[in-house]
């Protein structure tokens, strides 16, 4: 939680309290972890199909150096 306040630029506190704020139902605590399962799956996600479009691109690079050899 540290880490996510931190890239918002707030404190761990006023984290806590927006997690608070916008909690359909439960307690404070279930909120909190579902909070940051979300945030942690949704950066792994878009982590993913960034090092998918980093290596696609590698690949386009390396074919077009090849293409470059072979003429």
């Amino acid at each position: 939680m540290k880490e996510i306040s931190g890239l918002r630029n707030m404190t761990l506190s006023e984290l806590v309290g927006e997690i608070d704020s916008n909690r359909q139902q439960g307690n404070l605590s279930s909120a909190i972890r579902l909070f940051v399962l979300d945030y942690f799956k949704s950066r792994a996600g878009s982590g993913g199909r960034r090092a998918a479009r980093a290596e696609g691109a590698q690949r386009s690079a390396a074919g077009a150096v090849n293409d470059c050899i072979r003429e």
